[in-house]
């Protein structure tokens, strides 16, 4: 469809929001999905709320922020990036 278009005449753009994820607030998203489906709601909290990151070597990026309570760790701010629910999610 999107090549018939263009063929038509339609002009097609790509665009990148920068941090977009970062900025997306989990606790709204997983609100949101409540009204859906509770049990849903919990496995997919479940699974952001566990994911870890491991470096061997540490880049200062924005999103990192250190975790309550925790010596040492750090959570990134908003949805994870590269996980394949977070477009759906996000949207």
């Amino acid at each position: 469809m999107c090549v018939r278009k263009l063929k038509e005449g339609y002009d097609g753009y790509e665009f990148d929001l920068k941090s977009f994820f970062n900025t997306v607030e989990p606790f709204i998203v997983f609100r949101k999905l409540e009204e859906i489906d509770k049990t849903l709601t919990i496995l997919v909290s479940t699974i952001i709320k566990n994911i870890e990151y491991r470096y061997d070597k540490l880049e200062s990026e924005s999103e990192l922020v250190p975790k309550a309570g925790r010596r040492n760790t750090l959570e990134r701010r908003g949805m994870p990036q590269g996980l394949s629910l977070s477009p759906i999610l996000s949207t």
